[in-house]
């Protein structure tokens, strides 16, 4: 039921092309991942950059082995992973990616990232672990505080929350809150499948700071990727206001083949002002995250029925293709500008649900496929264009 609601709500949507882009990313290539045990890396959700460290951070697990089992031996089991940015310029065929496990050595099914750095240079990853769903318990989102410059979890803190989270999906970090997707408002497998089916908008975003948990927007249709553009909450005052420096809060709904723009007004409380902007895109998007530039990256999948089939036990040899849009906002008047940068052929990499850039390269991952792929980005191109 749930792959005929992708389905059907695939159909529903026609959307002008998006406009073309001065931004040349070119020889894409796919390139094999391994844990520091010779594992093959399967599974790249979601994807971190410390730009200023030159890590990349990566949250994996083999989605096509049930969450009660143990994959096969030579696969990852899953967790959160670092890689170094300096290995990219070898030009690799194979990258190797050193896992960063919990203190207590806990199994972790990471859905979602976020990295945060505060004032005083702490490093924080936000993920979901859907680890707990295997006992049929709800998601739970944790914070790991990173030590060494990031090269270890010190701190595995479970966030506690009020409200059923029973569907989170991602989350940005915001201060010492969180802003939590919540991409269908049934915790139950029949109800999911109707909301899918009929096409009804109950998605919602959740503020979480400390124990207290509460929507800062409702009626969404299927909430997905998050990400705040104009740097995060440790550059910003306690108070933000409505005006072109504001922070804003980019909220991907996938069904709705949409990213909407949203003001933060409070910093603390999370509360958020009007959409400034609500981006209709080709394709439906996934992962968002910040690129070195201050841009956003979409990672989007241009038919939900092809990648409906390929998420399924009779798909793994289909190869959906990937698009990826980088969107950016004028800080001048505040104007938002997006274009599509990439479409990305399927036998590259699968599926893609994420895209991050930093220095010349732009990286993706994909959810139900091993490795990543490594794309060239032209930097001087990318400067003109947000000149203009």
């Amino acid at each position: 039921m749930v792959l005929m609601g992708l389905m059907i709500s695939a159909c529903k949507d026609n959307r002008s092309p998006a406009p073309s882009s001065p931004i040349t990313v070119s020889n894409c290539r796919s390139v094999d991942v391994e844990d520091t045990q010779g594992r093959t890396v399967t599974g790249i959700e979601d994807m971190e950059i410390d730009h200023a460290s030159g890590r990349i951070y990566l949250a994996a697990y083999d989605r096509r082995t049930a969450l009660v089992n143990t994959p096969p031996a030579n696969i990852f089991p899953g967790g959160v992973l670092m890689l170094e940015m300096a290995d990219l310029s070898n030009q690799p065929n194979r990258l190797i990616a050193h896992p960063l496990p919990l203190p207590d050595n806990r199994p972790i099914r990471p859905h979602g990232l976020d990295l945060t750095i505060g004032e005083d240079g702490t490093r924080r990853l936000y993920t979901i672990d859907r680890f707990p769903h295997a006992m049929g318990q709800n998601p739970r989102l944790l914070a790991l505080t990173l030590t060494e410059n990031g090269q270890r979890i010190g701190l595995a803190r479970h966030m506690e929350n009020a409200q059923p989270l029973c569907n989170a999906n991602n989350m940005v970090g915001l201060g010492e809150g969180l802003y939590v997707s919540n991409d269908r408002a049934s915790c139950w497998a029949v109800g999911r499948a109707v909301e899918n089916i009929f096409g009804l908008a109950r998605g919602t975003v959740f503020f979480q700071h400390k124990s207290a948990s509460y929507p800062v927007s409702e009626g969404l249709y299927f909430t997905n990727g998050l990400e705040i553009l104009d740097g995060h909450a440790s550059t910003h005052s306690e108070r933000a206001s409505d005006t072109p420096s504001a922070p804003i809060l980019l909220v991907a709904e996938t069904r709705r083949k949409s990213i909407r723009a949203f003001s933060i007004m409070d910093t603390k409380s999370g509360q958020l002002g009007p959409v400034q902007a609500d981006i209709y895109l080709e394709a439906a998007p996934d992962n968002i995250t910040l690129g070195a530039d201050g841009a956003a990256y979409i990672a989007a999948i241009p038919d939900l029925s092809d990648y409906a089939l390929f998420k399924s036990r009779f798909g793994r040899n289909r190869t959906p293709d990937g698009q990826v849009y980088r969107l950016w906002r004028d800080p001048e008047n505040g104007s938002f500008s997006w274009a599509k940068i990439l479409d990305l052929k399927g036998d590259i990499l699968p599926g893609a649900t994420v895209a991050a850039q930093s220095g010349p390269y732009l990286i993706l991952g994909s959810a139900f496929a091993p490795g990543l792929a490594l794309c060239h980005i032209d930097l001087d191109a990318t400067t003109q264009e947000q000149a203009q």
